[in-house]
C-alpha cells in the first residue's frame, strides 16, 4: 500500500516518523504524496493550544480517509478516539505497530514500561540522524501536558544508541542529533548519565558532529562541570539549549521548575566563558497564571542580561489535565 506521513512538533517526533517510515518501507509499502496515499499518518504534537487546533482542523479535513494518528495529542486528548471513531491511534512508543495499523484499525494508547529501541536507515534529511535517547522526563511542571503523553523517564541502552550512530554514519550521515524531552535527565533510571553516553558517541570512528538537544536547567546544573569537559571534544557542537521559562523565581516555583533564575544565569556565564564561539538557546513562557508586570520585567531583564542567541517565546495556553489550567488565567490581551 501507499502511505503519506505528516509530522508536527519536536525533533523527537520527526525521529519517530523516520522509524515508522523505515518499518513501512521494509515491509514493501510505498511512501507517496497525500493525493495518491491509501493511508495517511498524522504524527501529532500536544505542547501548545494553537498547535492542537491546527491538528484538529487537519484531522477533520481527513475524516473520510484511512488515517493513523500517533504522537502526543491522542494521550492528551483521549476523546479523539470518540471524535474520530474510524481512525487508528498509537501512543508515541508504539511505532512498531504501524505496519499492523496499515492493515486494520488499531487503538493502543497505553505506554510501555520499557519502550523498544527501533534501529533505522531512513532519514528525511540524509545527512542528519536524529536519535531519541529516552522517553519521558523526571519533572512535574504544572503547565505541561507532554508528561501525560510521554510518561516518566525511560532511557534507552547506551549500546543500542551507539549502534544506531554507527548505522547512520555508514549510511552517510554527517550530523548526529540526540534528542529527548530532557537530554540532561538521560540515564537516571538505568544508573547512567548523559556525559558517559556522549563520551561513547565521540569515540565512534569517523568525521561527524553531535548536536545535543534541550536539557532542563536543574539537570544541566547537576552534571555541568563534567558536561563542559566533554563539550571540549571537536565533534560536539558548542550549542546549549536550556529553557529558563521565566526570570521570576515566584513564577518558577508556581511552574514547579525545580531551579531558580540565578541557576540559569550562572550556567549561561560558565558556558560562554568556556566557549567563546558558541550558541546559547532558551525558551520563555509569557503570561503564566498569576504573572504580574513585575514578574514579566524580571524575565525581560534576565534575557537582557544573558543575551541568549536564540529565544523561543511562547504565549501561555492552558493544556488539558494540567494544574496550571485550573489556576486564575492572565487576560489574553495582556499576554499578547
Amino acid at each position: 500500500m501507499k502511505f503519506y506521513i505528516e509530522t508536527y512538533g519536536c525533533s523527537a517526533n520527526f525521529a519517530d516518523s523516520e522509524r515508522m517510515v523505515d518499518l513501512l518501507l521494509s515491509e514493501g509499502h510505498q511512501k507517496t504524496n497525500e493525493k495518491d496515499a491509501d493511508v495517511i499518518i498524522i504524527n501529532t504534537c500536544g505542547v501548545k493550544d494553537p498547535t492542537e487546533r491546527k491538528i484538529l482542523k487537519r484531522l477533520n479535513e481527513l475524516k473520510n480517509k484511512r488515517v493513523i494518528v500517533t504522537g502526543c495529542l491522542p494521550l492528551i486528548r483521549r476523546d479523539l478516539t470518540k471524535i474520530f471513531p474510524k481512525f487508528s491511534f498509537l501512543s508515541p512508543d508504539k511505532e512498531y505497530r504501524i505496519v499492523e495499523a496499515m492493515n486494520k484499525k488499531v487503538v493502543d494508547l497505553e505506554l510501555l514500561e520499557k519502550p523498544k529501541f527501533i534501529k533505522k536507515h531512513f532519514r528525511f534529511n540524509p545527512i542528519i540522524e536524529i536519535i531519541p535517547i529516552s522517553l519521558g522526563c523526571t519533572g512535574n511542571c504544572t503547565y505541561c501536558a507532554t508528561k501525560f503523553a510521554r510518561g516518566k523517564i525511560r532511557s534507552y541502552e547506551v549500546n543500542d544508541i551507539i549502534e544506531q550512530v554507527k548505522i547512520a554514519l555508514n549510511d552517510g550521515a554527517k550530523e548526529i542529533w540526540i534528542t529527548s524531552q530532557d537530554t540532561g535527565a538521560y540515564g537516571i533510571d538505568i544508573g547512567m548519565d548523559l556525559v558517559y553516553l556522549l563520551k561513547r558517541i565521540v569515540e565512534v570512528e569517523g568525521k561527524f558532529y553531535v548536536r545535543i538537544g534541550m536539557m532542563n536547567v536543574n539537570h544541566a546544573n547537576r552534571i555541568f562541570n563534567k558536561l563542559m569537559k566533554v563539550y571540549e571534544n571537536e565533534k560536539i557542537f558548542k550549542f546549549l539549549h536550556i529553557p529558563v521559562q521565566s526570570g521570576s523565581n515566584r513564577i518558577l516555583s508556581l511552574m514547579k521548575r525545580e531551579y531558580q533564575a540565578e541557576d540559569f544565569v550562572r550556567l549561561s556565564e560558565k558556558f560562554r566563558e568556556k566557549f567563546e564561539y558558541s550558541t546559547l538557546a532558551t525558551d520563555v513562557i509569557v503570561g503564566f497564571p498569576g504573572e504580574t508586570d513585575d514578574d514579566f520585567l524580571e524575565t525581560y531583564n534576565l534575557i537582557k542580561e544573558t543575551k541568549p542567541d536564540v529565544v523561543n517565546v511562547s504565549r501561555f495556553s492552558p493544556r488539558p489535565m494540567t494544574i496550571a489550567s485550573k489556576m486564575k488565567q492572565v487576560n489574553g490581551r495582556i499576554i499578547k
